[in-house]
């Protein structure tokens, strides 16, 4: 759901949009282009603006600029009954990322209203289930999946129950574990992870419950164990089935008592601490297999959350692309707008093994490489970028009329031949033009035609 913000003159078309916006289940107000940016913003905080743009009419490039000035990465879509090249121009320098002519009806405005958010991807956070503004800090994502584990978490972190957590590598499960404890009522207590991958075998035991002086060859002192350390708090087992079948053991006791002993002690110490467990294993599997005990299974196991690697949920990577940009900005290490879409296509298309992990590696690196305010396809590792293939795709020639194949394949052609001249001149029409050597009228021509777009102004 967006909160759409639609300014311009009260007699205009898009002011008549707000019912069919409203309609396909989005926030939606009106506000006359004369209105201060101020007065809109305190009565409206808007995920997309939608403004009205006419040459000679200034206050629309004001609000515009105190717009991007206000919030820069807020998305601002222009409209306008005018093709002047000029002010298509000046409106994209000022921060709109699309221009568009004013269709006729408001049903030819909803219509373009919807393929704009679907061709700019443009994000809206996770939010809880209650509609708030409110969502899992860093948990990014707008798929029903994404949903429905924001939802569950607020549910069952101020429950005090124990919490199992599977997926794939790199899903974001240590995330939501320290989500959980963050809004349970023991988040001013300790938060600890305890990795049970990359412990030594013969360390583990001692980091888990400490040691008393002189337990074993080189205990010099007693520790505490993590286990001690978190009393009050969270401890969070990351790939619980990997930790060594004695030890867990232990901790079933440890689950039962609310009490253990430290390596080389008697006396007994108590603890009330919460345990979130993770695995990247099916945990049903797991206890098959021996890796997991099945006692231990059902105390982790009270409530599973299970997170969907990303492959399976690509409606949220335009969404943490977003997130990731804005964080590297906040930070002063880049300053990038965005991405062309020819990027983010062939982002949507790659399987992502190593889920939201990868994704974030992959737009840093992008990121701080990139020699533009976008990023385009030449920024990203080779691995992803899409195979170059054959101008033309083959069709069943047998299949279609000799003016329907025609169509066809000179359609695939020019965009494919454009796609090539637009990436050499960074999006520039004059020298694409005189690349192609035609005038620019016929090139805008041939990018209505056969539905053409330049990612450098579009994305």
């Amino acid at each position: 759901m967006h909160n759409v913000l639609l300014v311009g003159g009260g007699a205009s078309t898009i002011s008549g949009a707000v019912s069919n916006i409203r309609a396909l289940g989005h926030e939606c107000r009106f506000f006359d282009i004369r209105t201060g940016v101020t007065e809109m913003f305190a009565e409206f905080m808007p995920t997309v603006v939608m403004i009205e743009v006419e040459s000679a009419l200034d206050d629309c490039f004001t609000v515009i600029s105190s717009i991007k000035s206000r919030t820069s990465s807020l998305p601002i879509i222009a409209f306008s009954h005018e093709s002047d090249v000029s002010l298509v121009v000046k409106t994209i320098k000022l921060g709109a990322v699309e221009f568009c002519q004013f269709p006729a009806t408001e049903k030819g405005f909803v219509d373009l209203f919807k393929r704009i958010l679907q061709d700019l991807r443009i994000p809206s956070p996770v939010i809880s289930a209650s509609s708030q503004s409110s969502y899992l800090p860093d948990y990014v994502g707008n798929s029903e999946e994404s949903r429905n584990v924001a939802t569950r978490v607020m549910k069952i972190a101020p429950l005090d129950v124990n919490v199992m957590i599977s997926g794939e590598t790199g899903t974001g499960k240590e995330l939501i574990a320290k989500n959980i404890h963050k809004m349970s009522n023991r988040a001013d207590k300790p938060f600890i992870a305890i990795d049970c991958v990359s412990l030594p075998a013969n360390l583990i035991e001692s980091e888990i419950f400490g040691h008393e002086q002189g337990a074993f060859t080189g205990a010099t002192k007693t520790k505490k164990g993590l286990l001690e350390l978190a009393n009050g708090g969270t401890v969070f087992f990351d790939e619980i089935t990997e930790l060594d079948i004695y030890l867990q053991g232990k901790l079933l006791r440890v689950l039962q008592e609310r009490q253990f002993r430290r390596v080389g002690g008697s006396n007994l110490i108590k603890v009330d601490i919460r345990i979130i467990s993770a695995t990247n294993r099916d945990p049903e599997q797991a206890v098959l297999q021996n890796k997991l005990r099945k006692d231990l299974y059902y105390r982790l196991n009270v409530v599973p959350l299970k997170l969907l690697p990303l492959r399976q949920r690509k409606s949220d990577i335009s969404f943490l692309i977003a997130h990731f940009l804005e964080k590297l900005n906040e930070s002063n290490k880049v300053q990038i707008k965005g991405m062309t879409r020819r990027a983010m296509n062939a982002l949507i298309k790659y399987e992502w093994p190593g889920n939201v992990r990868e994704l974030q590696n992959v737009i840093m690196q992008a990121a701080c490489l990139s020699e533009s305010e976008m990023i385009d396809m030449d920024d990203l590792p080779e691995n992803i970028r899409p195979n170059e293939m054959s101008p033309v795709q083959p069709v069943k020639a047998e299949m279609m009329n000799f003016k329907d194949a025609r169509d066809h394949y000179l359609k695939q052609f020019c965009q494919t031949y454009f796609d090539g001249v637009l990436k050499k001149h960074r999006g520039n029409i004059s020298k694409v033009a005189k690349n192609a050597q035609v005038s620019r009228g016929t090139i805008y021509k041939l990018f209505k035609e056969f539905d053409i777009k330049n990612p450098y102004i579009t994305s």
